[in-house]
């Protein structure tokens, strides 16, 4: 970026985007001027500094962690800023994977006159959120809380500790942040605690970044409301994905300790670009297919499920079902026992240019091996970008020796 000559605007969103580097790098120079050099910086564990030449001021932007500076540690959150002095030892610890913050180097080698000689290198936090307040008080706290109100600041780590909950697949966290009597719902689903400790453990999809944004606090005495954005990454069976959800969540104090008994997501659908790569659709697809065959083999009909549309029609040989629950309950007898009383494996797959609707057939297989049929199933690709079977119906294996 070149450096402008009196003024500018460096925007979060395109210096995000310049990170990792060309050589890996996770902060970019954005404006250098004078001793001045401004950067963004989105370090990854383990985070190894070296003491600078000149002080430094770091603005949190995403995350939260701990400073490890002049031998003390502190605990940081979005919105904060710190201050560590030229020659400081310093590094992050136990931070978020979704950390971002501007760093502000400034000032002559060696560092300016120390500002307060009480202090040591590094001031006391609580100096340095009072100071923020006064810096950027319009993005210091874009969840509209206020830093006295401590209540709420606990609800909103608590949030952020989902979060990473989610990356870490960390039961214990959810056992601790759910309500025996939780209740989540999202579209057509409405799940218990259990169901949802069974998700974060066992699950099929794997996430990899999750964060929260603008969250807001509404108290109601014991009760409090968070709503929010909360942005996941990651991969499972149909492929990688980014979801942006919209939540609403229900706390409530009891003893002393918060805990969440209703959650609602909202899944932001995905949009699509105008032109589709049918090579990748027709692999996302096929693996979708491969995985929903392997839900049987592996005797998990909750798996299962995840794969059959809510409207799905399921054609066999003595009934036609009807929706998912159908299709899950007429299913149930194949994942009694501890062997799959049967195979399938895709062989072709063709995809609409669209990317709305797939054809997947291949044979079916009893358990030695002999095929005994070929199943046909059109997969729709639903508003969350996952791919779901809407239709299914299966023929006997064509007899060609018969002359016709």
């Amino acid at each position: 970026m070149a450096p402008p000559d009196r003024s500018c605007v460096i925007r979060l969103s395109e210096a995000r985007a310049a990170i990792p580097g060309p050589a890996g790098e996770h902060a970019v120079s954005l404006l250098r001027r004078g001793s001045l050099d401004v950067k963004l910086s989105a370090p990854v564990q383990p985070n190894q500094q070296t003491p600078h030449a000149q002080d430094e001021i770091y603005v949190v932007v995403r995350g939260r962690g701990v400073l490890f500076h002049d031998g003390q540690r502190d605990p940081f959150e979005t919105g904060d800023l710190l201050f560590v002095a030229a020659g400081t030892e310093h590094r992050f610890e136990q931070f978020t994977t979704d950390l971002a913050a501007w760093v502000v180097f400034y000032g002559p080698a060696g560092g300016e006159v120390p500002w307060n000689a009480g202090y040591r290198r590094s001031p006391p936090m609580k100096a340095l959120v009072a100071a923020v307040l006064l810096v950027t008080p319009g993005a210091v706290y874009s969840q509209a809380v206020r830093a006295q109100d401590t209540e709420a600041r606990a609800l909103l780590r608590l949030e952020d500790d989902w979060a990473l909950a989610l990356i870490h697949r960390d039961a214990a966290v959810f056992r601790r942040l759910l309500a025996d009597a939780f209740i989540y719902t999202e579209a057509d689903r409405t799940i218990s605690r259990d169901d949802v400790l069974h998700d974060v453990v066992a699950g099929t999809e794997t996430v990899t970044t999750a964060h929260n944004e603008d969250m807001r606090v509404h108290r109601f005495g014991g009760t409090a409301v968070v709503t929010g954005w909360l942005m996941v990454g990651g991969h499972g069976p149909d492929g990688s994905f980014e979801r942006r959800y919209r939540f609403t969540d229900t706390w409530v104090n009891g003893r002393g300790r918060w805990q969440i008994v209703a959650a609602h997501d909202y899944l932001v659908p995905a949009t699509r670009a105008v032109r589709q790569d049918p090579e990748a659709l027709t692999r996302q697809v096929f693996a979708a297919e491969s995985a929903f065959a392997q839900t049987l083999a592996a005797r998990d009909s909750q798996a299962f499920a995840t794969y059959v549309a809510l409207d799905a029609v399921f054609v066999g040989r003595r009934a036609t079902l009807r929706g998912r629950a159908a299709v899950v309950a007429g299913w149930h007898p194949f994942f009694e026992g501890r062997a799959a009383p049967f195979s399938w494996s895709p062989d072709m797959v063709e995809v609409l240019e669209s990317g709305a609707l797939a054809l997947s057939s291949g044979p079916v297989r009893d358990p030695n091996g002999r095929q005994v049929g070929t199943f046909n199933s059109i997969w729709r690709r639903d508003p969350d970008g996952r791919w779901r079977v809407a239709f299914d119906k299966g023929c006997p294996v064509c007899d060609c020796s018969r002359s016709p």
